[in-house]
């Protein structure tokens, strides 16, 4: 794959999401395991092999600190060696990156080095900052130290020494060449690793967290570290699906892939991770159409009073009638903008739990809506008050209970059912 994202791509869009990715397993910052470890592989093969699949943290710590599984010599060199592979890999079963790793862990033995690579880009920001110039690499291409240098420079700025800066890259090559993209002890040569269907599906849900969608999840940095292409990636992602490692589905060109067949624990994250991704989207779509309505309100209420003043200017003095139709479409139409503006206020007060500015602003709608009769709007934003009084909405303002009550007694029999809801609770 000749295009490399750059880590830029994988960074938080706000302090929720940073939350929300932490929470999955993911870390940030300019600190990083790689100063002084690579990836560890022989450890933590060492600690899954002296514990069952289902271990704890507890069982974990047990088999490092007590059993000695990795055979350090001091109680100390132990202690250092579980916080260093707690740093790369959470070793923690409610962390849901590490939870599904270990189950895919076991049921892939080709695939470990992989899934350890993974994982550990996932937390630690200086090995993820020295992927773009590794996975660049042509086959059979060597090593050029001064590009993972730069690359990591471009990362932390001047906060590593020189020194630390070299040890840095040379753990990081020592990590990629235990992950098998890599290979040689002082002159590194890249080679290309085969990926698997398993690995290829926690590639995949790597990207899935990051708000990556469809056929992009084939061209994420993650799926870019299986050095495979799309097509392939593609084909081994449906043998995952049929051995039961996520959902797919492939129609017209376009693919949904999503994870809903693993545990409730993973499931809750990947729901956050929907409802984030939902909400950043209303939130972007609130802040583009808010700016537009409000230009378009403008210009459009200049244009109404221009057109109105022409057309009361053309009405006769004696002509006491209605305003004829043409005026009223033209008030419609202002209304109809007005109603579109408050409703996305609505679903903006409503995503940050603002209940009860939501119902004024629902019903502002319903007013405008019955103004110029658009009975099923009327009814819709009526629907939503029943919704957010039965969510525990109150109606703290006498004036603002009046003014609901007189509207609702105005309204006619037609809406009869949800007019009875709603006063029978304010």
């Amino acid at each position: 794959m000749d295009t490399v994202l750059t880590t830029r791509e994988l960074q938080p869009q706000s302090e929720r999401d940073e939350a929300r990715l932490r929470d999955a397993g993911f870390r940030w910052g300019q600190k990083g395991t790689h100063t002084s470890r690579t990836i560890m592989l022989n450890e933590l093969r060492a600690v899954f092999a002296n514990c069952r699949p289902n271990a704890t943290r507890d069982d974990y710590l047990s088999a490092i600190h007590e059993d000695n599984c990795l055979g350090k010599r001091t109680a100390a060199t132990r202690k250092l060696s579980s916080q260093r592979l707690s740093e790369l890999y959470a070793i923690e079963p409610d962390v849901p990156l590490f939870r599904v790793m270990r189950r895919f862990w076991y049921a892939d033995r080709e695939g470990q080095a992989l899934l350890a690579l993974l994982l550990s880009l996932a937390r630690d920001p200086l090995l993820r900052a020295s992927a773009p110039p590794v996975l660049r690499m042509r086959p059979g291409e060597e090593l050029a130290r001064q590009q993972m240098t730069d690359a990591l420079t471009r990362a932390v700025g001047s906060r590593l020494s020189e020194s630390t800066l070299d040890k840095v890259v040379r753990n990081a090559a020592s990590s990629w060449t235990q992950s098998g993209h890599l290979k040689g002890r002082g002159r590194k040569v890249r080679q290309t690793v085969t990926p698997t269907a398993i690995t290829t599906a926690y590639a995949l849900l790597l990207g899935y967290f990051t708000g990556t969608r469809g056929t992009a999840l084939f061209e994420s940095l993650w799926a870019q570290v299986l050095d495979a292409p799309v097509g392939e990636l593609i084909n081994l992602a449906m043998d995952a699906r049929r051995l039961g490692f996520l959902d797919m589905s492939q129609s017209g060109g376009v693919i949904d892939v999503s994870f809903s067949r693993h545990d409730k624990l993973l499931l809750i994250c990947v729901i956050k991770s929907e409802i984030a991704k939902a909400k950043a989207a209303l939130e972007q779509r609130y802040s583009d159409l808010e700016k537009k309505s409000a230009d378009d309100l403008q210009e459009k209420t200049k244009s109404l009073e221009q057109s109105l003043r022409s057309i009361a200017e053309s009405i006769s003095s004696d002509a006491v009638k209605p305003i004829d139709e043409r005026t009223k479409i033209l008030m419609g139409s202002r209304l109809m903008l007005q109603m579109d503006i408050s409703t996305l206020q609505a679903e903006q007060q409503m995503s940050k739990g603002q209940l009860t500015n939501a119902i004024r602003c629902w019903f502002d709608v319903a007013q405008k809506a019955w103004t110029i009769k658009w009975n099923w709007r009327v009814a819709f934003a009526l629907d939503r008050i029943n919704y957010l009084l039965n969510k525990g909405a109150k109606i703290t303002l006498q004036s603002s209970k009046t003014e609901l009550t007189a509207f609702l007694q105005s309204l006619p029999p037609q809406f009869e059912p949800l007019v009875k809801a709603i006063q029978s609770k304010i």
